[in-house]
């Protein structure tokens, strides 16, 4: 009889000298790596208006009324090529509008946490205003403008 083999992980295999757990470690820290580049590539950031002008305590009405909309989490919002209003309260007005194709959809919670991400990024002395892709579809752009 020949020697005895140990497959056991983090053995040596008998044809190769490497350590199959260094080996698996490095393949998905390298896959991490690249889906974590993906999805800020993906998402990015809120591009704030030059010049903000949409009270803020507006845009959270609107923010918190496309959350409720939501519901049971499967409510969508629909974007379209030329523009659409979502929501709108007081001065402040959020456009939903689809780029590369005539329309998409994006749940309706997501495009609220879309908005309020350009809220937290775009707002200086209670006023905001900006664009940001909605989270999970990048097909639909969320806007806030005043009326």
């Amino acid at each position: 009889m020949g020697p005895s083999l140990d497959y056991s992980l983090g053995a040596k295999t008998p044809y190769r000298n490497f350590d199959l757990q260094a080996s698996t470690m490095m393949f998905l820290k390298a896959t991490i790596i690249s889906l974590l580049t993906s999805s800020i590539a993906v998402l990015g950031a809120p591009s704030c208006s030059d010049s903000p002008n949409v009270p803020v305590d507006d845009v959270q009405v609107c923010v918190d009324e496309l959350h409720s909309e939501n519901g049971d989490g499967t409510t969508t919002c629909e974007a379209i090529s030329n523009g659409i209003e979502l929501s709108g309260s007081g001065s402040a007005t959020i456009w939903g509008t689809s780029s590369g194709v005539d329309s998409t959809t994006s749940y309706c919670g997501h495009v609220a946490d879309s908005v309020q991400e350009i809220i937290d990024s775009c707002t200086k002395d209670g006023l905001t205003g900006g664009s940001n892709v909605a989270v999970g579809n990048g097909d639909f752009i969320v806007e806030v403008t005043s009326d």
